[in-house]
């Protein structure tokens, strides 16, 4: 390759990367920032197995520094809580089922990306994606590509879409499934977690 068209491949890919730093800057300036995060969510999970997606409504906390507890409430009830070391599940049966994952750095990150995100901090996920800005009406619109192997093979593909929060989240796997999930109702206050909320942390 001659030098001037390496050189003119080198500014394209440092132009792209300048206005995806540009554009996260933008997004961040908008997400409001809080230590604590609480929203209504409803999922639509897609799975190659399935015929018809599985649909389910709830609650999440997110609490910065500490994880996200997705509460279902509808069609059944289950609480999780991810963190950066691990999940747990509860079901109702007693103890939780827990999930290590401080030794699998894909699933950690994505855990770090994950509440970073909804509670508007983007550190993590410059670090794990390469991000596109997307053509919205009102907000912001951004597509996600892993740059890491391990996520890859996890993920191919992650949309959100919001304003002050961030509204979608849809996650294209790299098996086929995808699952949406729209976010609405959102409080930072109170500003800490109530007696129930925090028996959930305590146990991470």
């Amino acid at each position: 390759m001659r030098a001037a068209a390496l050189g003119t491949l080198l500014l394209i890919a440092w132009s792209c990367a300048l206005a995806a730093a540009d554009t996260l800057a933008r997004i961040e300036a908008q997400l409001v920032r809080a230590p604590v995060v609480r929203a209504s969510f409803a999922q639509e999970r897609t799975m190659r197995v399935l015929k018809r997606p599985l649909e389910t409504r709830g609650r999440v906390t997110a609490v910065a520094g500490q994880g996200v507890l997705w509460q279902v409430l509808e069609p059944y009830e289950s609480t999780m809580l991810v963190s950066a070391g691990a999940i747990l599940e509860w079901d109702g049966q007693g103890a939780p089922r827990r999930l290590e994952i401080a030794a699998n750095p894909a699933l950690r990150a994505l855990a770090d990306a994950l509440l970073g995100l909804l509670t508007g901090d983007t550190g993590a996920l410059v670090a794990l994606f390469e991000p596109t800005p997307l053509q919205a009406e009102q907000g912001w619109r951004l597509a996600l590509a892993p740059k890491d192997e391990a996520l890859a093979a996890l993920i191919e593909r992650v949309e959100l879409a919001g304003g002050r929060f961030v509204e979608e989240a849809v996650i294209s796997e790299a098996g086929g499934d995808r699952t949406a999930i729209a976010f609405d109702d959102f409080q930072t206050e109170p500003s800490t977690l109530d007696a129930a909320e925090q028996a959930y942390f305590e146990q991470r």
